[in-house]
């Protein structure tokens, strides 16, 4: 009897799954342009001078807010708190240059912000850590994530970063940060900013990351964008590397590294882009994500300029339109764009995937997947994509094999196999 109660209790669970899943694969995702996840440096002054960035050349030229006028931006954004800004990452240039770090979380934690992410430099050592845990001490109910930047070994970071200590200040930093997670709960990474400077010691260096403090925090690695707002691209020697056939040839070798390496579907994206294929990943940009520049300006991306839409500093109540016109001025951009902010919080992982320019454009799709697996089959025919078992079948050039993880083909795929034709996918594409 209890066996019997156990087996049905399995198909109701199975059941349920089922039914969540193709409601997740048939829904329409919801667009909606209120404010929720917010870019905001509050500084552009930096003790660096990056070879990628040009935020401290900005810095006199558009200051920075008070916590009086900070707070009228963040009321404009809010609508006067009809729209809780749910998610902020707070970054610079180097916002510990700023002293009252403290004060503007209390500012942010007003206006129902649930999710505050930190990005720093890690150069000032002893500031960054106990400012940290004042804000982890004072603020408990938020939910903490910082990253450190770190753009390869020494020598190369030590160049990218213009400052012979920086890399000894990160690793200095990175420690401390990690005694701190024994006491509180919080998110710490690394994020590589890969560009011509660095690409070569992109597989080396993830591999000493993995060596030196294995799954004690995340590293991450994002692709420098030529951009003329915020992380200004227009001075500096990675404006026209993307023109370079030889940087393009090391980008789709490092992308499609980092996704067979750590399922990275954006660094797969970034490949397929320099092949010419549209962006498939989402970007919290394209709907509910805003940019707010030190001096007030709030634009709809943080990538073009031309995303203006107002100054925060006029109080009037924040006006959708005036951000959707702005997003206009920029959408055509989107399908090129190498930005990955806040992708992590619209993805649909390998649904975006299937559904992207480069799968729907192959000639055969041809899917491996074991006999146990109902699932995946059902989610393709759910999606209305046609594919053909996968018997041994040669393969076309334009043409994909799709192999579920955990099928017979899995080790083989990953040992011999690393052209575009064949890629690993989650059982039911981690639905």
């Amino acid at each position: 009897l209890m066996s019997f109660k156990h087996s049905i209790a399995k198909t109701v669970g199975l059941t349920r799954r089922v039914i969540a899943l193709l409601t997740r694969v048939s829904s329409k995702p919801e667009i909606s342009f209120s404010p929720k996840f917010l870019v905001f440096p509050v500084t552009y002054r930096c003790n660096l001078r990056c070879k990628t960035c040009f935020c401290a050349e900005q810095s006199k030229e558009i200051g920075e807010l008070t916590l009086s006028q900070m707070n009228a931006c963040l009321r404009s954004l809010s609508n006067s708190l009809r729209h809780p800004l749910e998610n902020i990452n707070l970054t610079g240039g180097e916002l510990f240059l700023r002293d009252d770090i403290v004060e503007i979380v209390r500012c942010l934690s007003s206006y129902g912000t649930k999710i505050i992410g930190i990005s720093t430099n890690g150069m000032n050592v002893r500031k960054i850590c106990d400012t940290f845990e004042l804000l982890l001490n004072e603020f408990p109910y938020i939910e903490w994530r910082i990253q450190v930047s770190l753009d390869g070994p020494e020598e190369v970071h030590n160049s990218i970063r213009g400052n012979k200590k920086s890399f000894e200040c990160v690793i200095l930093s990175l420690a401390c940060l990690l005694k701190l997670k024994r006491r509180y709960s919080f998110r710490l990474s690394t994020n590589m900013t890969i560009s011509k400077e660095n690409i070569t010691s992109v597989k080396v260096f993830y591999q000493w990351l993995i060596a030196k403090w294995g799954n004690h925090f995340s590293g991450g690695f994002t692709f420098s964008v030529d951009s003329n707002l915020y992380i200004s691209s227009q001075n500096s020697e990675i404006k026209n590397q993307f023109k370079d056939e030889e940087y393009l040839n090391a980008v789709r070798e490092v992308g499609t590294w980092l996704y067979r390496e750590k399922d990275d579907l954006f660094a797969l994206d970034v490949t397929l882009m320099t092949l010419g294929y549209d962006r498939f990943t989402p970007c919290v940009f394209q709907d509910e994500g805003y940019f707010l520049e030190p001096n007030g300006n709030i634009y709809k991306c943080s990538v073009y300029r031309d995303s203006f839409i107002r100054s925060g500093l006029n109080e009037r109540p924040f006006d959708i339109v005036e951000a959707y016109r702005a997003f206009n001025n920029i959408s055509h951009k989107c399908p090129t764009c190498l930005n990955n902010c806040g992708n992590y919080i619209r993805s649909k992982g390998y649904l975006d995937f299937i559904r992207s320019e480069y799968v729907q454009s192959r000639e055969k799709i041809f899917l491996n997947y074991s006999a146990w697996d109902i699932l995946t089959p059902l989610v393709f025919r759910k999606m209305g994509i046609d594919f053909i078992r996968y018997k041994g079948q040669s393969l076309g050039d334009k043409d994909l094999l799709l192999v579920v993880r955990g099928s017979k083909l899995e080790e083989v795929i990953y040992s011999h196999y690393n052209d575009l034709r064949y890629f690993l996918i989650p059982v039911g594409l981690g639905t």
